[in-house]
């Protein structure tokens, strides 16, 4: 049986007189352009949280825009994506997700105040992932021109206790936190913020097994025999996060506990792409077309080779 991957890819095509701003203001892209400029270009800078998120919201919310978007994909689903009416159905035993009368919700999207098109793209995007279906995805162009790193990956194993827990992998900025447990994240138990993030947020299978396996580090071998590590969807993003950093607790060699918070390093291909937040819109929102990425970026755009011996047990 074929499978084809069903992408809702959603740029918008409108006119930029209906997203004028007040020229006064201070503009957010704008000082993110103006940071990446001042490091001299280099591969290496990080946005902050706080402007990203701006630049984000700097677009008000459209009612006009917003009930076009949901018309549209509610056409295409319709017409083309044949699983609309087994997705109202109830989970078959062995999996996890919420059934959804897709066009239904879509609509009552409308029913909700927003301060800006960004909130309401975020929520057409997670309803769409509460399918938990990897062959349809919602794809809002604009907001998806950065990626959020926490510089570390996680995975999970079985102790001697036989109590299944959080462990740290790999760590860029401090070698010192590796195979370290992760008691705690954000002041809640790891196991417990890691499952809710997969039921939540990822969207490639209707298998919470799966859907946790995803969350935390892989490794693959690439064509020459390299071993390749994978951060995964836990601590590497392209969606904005809903918190600019993340709190974790450690119990580490000698029963030393440790608790460091972990702003997210924000790189993008397309940092020198745009100067202010007309830019950003017009670049990345207006046009219906391909935007050259820049060839200076980051080393978190690159694979990274795992070259530490394997030990027993370890993912």
């Amino acid at each position: 049986m074929k499978s084809f991957i069903f992408t809702l890819i959603f740029v918008l095509i409108t006119s930029p007189s209906g997203f004028s701003r007040d020229t006064n203001n201070d503009d957010a892209c704008a000082r993110i352009s103006t940071g990446y400029e001042q490091s001299n270009r280099d591969p290496e800078f990080s946005a902050n949280y706080s402007d990203v998120k701006a630049c984000f919201e700097a677009f008000p919310y459209d009612r006009e825009i917003a009930e076009n978007t949901i018309e549209t994909i509610k056409k295409t689903l319709q017409g083309f994506f044949v699983y609309l009416s087994q997705a109202k159905e109830e989970p078959k035993q062995g999996y996890s997700f919420r059934s959804v009368d897709l066009i239904k919700e879509l609509d009552s999207l409308l029913l909700k105040n927003y301060t800006s098109e960004f909130q309401f793209m975020l929520n057409v995007n997670n309803l769409i992932a509460e399918l938990k279906d990897p062959h349809l995805r919602f794809i809002p162009l604009c907001y998806q021109k950065f990626i959020y790193s926490q510089q570390l990956s996680l995975y999970s194993v079985i102790n001697k206790e036989g109590v299944q827990i959080i462990k740290i992998f790999d760590d860029e900025i401090d070698s010192n936190n590796v195979d370290c447990e992760v008691t705690h994240i954000d002041g809640r138990p790891s196991m417990e913020v890691i499952k809710e993030f997969a039921e939540e947020r990822i969207d490639v299978s209707k298998d919470s097994g799966v859907r946790f396996n995803d969350a935390l580090a892989s490794l693959r071998i690439n064509e020459i025999g390299d071993r390749i590590i994978s951060a995964r969807m836990f601590t590497l993003r392209n969606v904005l996060p809903e918190k600019s950093s993340i709190e974790y607790s450690l119990l580490c060699a000698n029963d030393i506990n440790t608790t460091f918070t972990r702003e997210w390093k924000i790189g993008s291909v397309y940092y020198d792409r745009f100067n202010t937040t007309d830019d950003f819109r017009n670049a990345f929102c207006l046009k219906n077309e391909i935007i050259d990425e820049s060839v200076n970026v980051s080393k978190m755009f690159e694979p990274k080779i795992y070259n530490k011996p394997m030990v027993e047990c370890e993912l």
